[in-house]
């Protein structure tokens, strides 16, 4: 994903895991890509910086094969600290309009 939203997350989410992802997960890790400037936030937009991008272009694999060729290029980027803060009752309405489909 190039570009989305909190409910897109959760849908990409669930379409790996089977399961929504919880709230706590979903801060801390996006709360580390920002901070790592790997995502920027336009908005409720996410959107991958180029150095996000160039993670991104490197993957290879299926969809459960990403992870591996992902992570060791992760692994890499010094992780920034801070925390992202969503709008009270952002999360749980994503997650309501995710689940209305």
């Amino acid at each position: 994903m190039t570009n989305g939203s909190v409910t897109r997350v959760i849908a990409s989410y669930d379409a790996h895991n089977h399961d929504v992802l919880p709230e706590t997960m979903f801060v801390a890790s996006l709360s580390a890509l920002i901070h790592s400037g790997l995502v920027d936030v336009d908005g409720d937009r996410f959107k991958l910086t180029p150095a996000g991008r160039r993670i991104a272009k490197a993957r290879r694999g299926g969809m459960f094969e990403i992870a591996r060729s992902v992570l060791p290029l992760l692994s890499r980027i010094p992780r920034g600290a801070g925390t992202y803060h969503l709008p009270p009752g952002h999360y749980d309405q994503a997650v309501k309009d995710y689940l209305r489909g």
